[in-house]
């Protein structure tokens, strides 16, 4: 991935933590999958949240 795909995905990850909170983000609850769930899943989950967490780019 090119060092602005990156910089994209933490942006979004930083801007949709509280997409987490809501009610229906997680597998049982009313509402699943809601909006903020179908987007985050489609920025790589939790899992596509640690691997970016993990990324060092001076110039994002």
């Amino acid at each position: 991935m090119s060092e602005e795909q990156v910089g994209k995905m933490k942006r979004y990850f930083s801007r949709h933590r509280h997409d987490a909170e809501a009610q229906g983000f997680r597998r049982g609850e009313e509402g699943y999958p809601t909006p903020g769930r179908v987007a985050w899943d489609a920025w790589g989950g939790d899992a596509g949240r640690d691997w970016v967490g993990r990324r060092k780019f001076e110039d994002l």
